[in-house]
């Protein structure tokens, strides 16, 4: 098994340092260095990562060898070499030797990458996850405190948006923790687990309760077709010639009479009285009509 492990990548190259180092003879670590050194020389990329992050210690002939494979980058424009390590050993090693003041040190490979250029959206990727994953559970918890209003308090003005703002919040609850556990891990991926387990419980609840949009739809579709059935045709009034009078009115105008003020009402009798002596003097006429026209005939004769 090789001892160094050169990686190539687009952009920069990853010389990653092994633990069969420490079992190798001398000899043989030179003999791999030296490989490294030529093969470095040859690629047309300045930027180098050795990642010493497998390594628990680094003696004083591997930190040579660090130091020959930085020379190799010697001369191409825009070098840069960074070491990847978070054991606390080798970093004072390293800080003992000076080689603080040559290379960027930094804990993990990803902020390697992002220093060498090669990945300058890494932190604010890293950012960005978690901070869906704390967004995903406040919003999921916030759904859940909407619940309150809509199953334990009779307020008829509040409860229809309690209900809009918790089907807002579990929903954004939902795709956030997806968004989480598809890109997280850990602990963050269990958050947005979380979420969702809260998130799809608030959907539930909402679309289960009674009065929810469905089972409100049905009842006024019910509630239209007994108010169909309960309404009264309209009426015709006709005179007593047999002509129309009135067309289309509604027997709730009968109910509308019988509300009618005293004074309306001593109106229509002083109404009717005044129809009524009038027809009978019609009457009167009709029926004295005969006579006069026979005395009228007598006198002409």
């Amino acid at each position: 098994m090789s001892g160094f492990v050169l990686e190539k990548n687009k952009g920069y190259s990853v010389v990653r340092f092994e633990t069969v180092l420490h079992e190798m003879s001398w000899g043989d670590v030179e003999n791999e260095a030296a490989q490294i050194v030529e093969k470095l020389k040859l690629t047309d990329t300045s930027r180098l990562i050795v990642d010493l992050s497998p390594m628990n210690l680094i003696q004083s002939g591997l930190v040579a060898s660090l130091v020959r494979m930085w020379k190799a980058t010697e001369g191409k424009k825009n070098r840069k070499v960074v070491v990847t390590t978070s054991n606390e050993v080798v970093q004072d090693v390293l800080r003992s030797a000076g080689l603080f003041k040559v290379f960027t040190v930094v804990n993990t490979r990803e902020e390697a990458a992002y220093e060498v250029g090669a990945a300058k959206g890494i932190h604010v990727e890293q950012g960005e996850k978690h901070f869906i994953a704390w967004v995903a559970l406040c919003v999921a918890i916030l759904a859940v405190a909407a619940l309150y209003p809509i199953f334990f308090m009779n307020d008829a003005a509040i409860k229809p948006k309690a209900e809009t703002a918790g089907l807002i919040l579990a929903a954004f609850a939902c795709v956030a923790a997806l968004f989480s556990i598809a890109k997280d891990e850990g602990l963050r991926r269990g958050l947005g687990v979380i979420a969702m387990v809260m998130g799809v419980a608030v959907l539930g609840c909402l679309f289960m309760q009674p009065g929810s949009a469905g089972s409100s739809g049905a009842n006024q579709q019910e509630s239209t077709g007994d108010g169909a059935s309960d309404s009264k045709p309209p009426l015709n009034i006709m005179d007593g010639d047999g002509k129309l009078m009135a067309r289309g009115l509604k027997p709730d105008l009968e109910e509308s009479s019988d509300k009618a003020s005293p004074d309306d009402k001593e109106d229509d009798r002083e109404s009717s009285e005044t129809d009524k002596s009038v027809s009978d003097d019609s009457e009167d006429t009709t029926e004295d009509a005969p006579e006069a026209l026979l005395k009228r005939k007598s006198d002409d004769r």
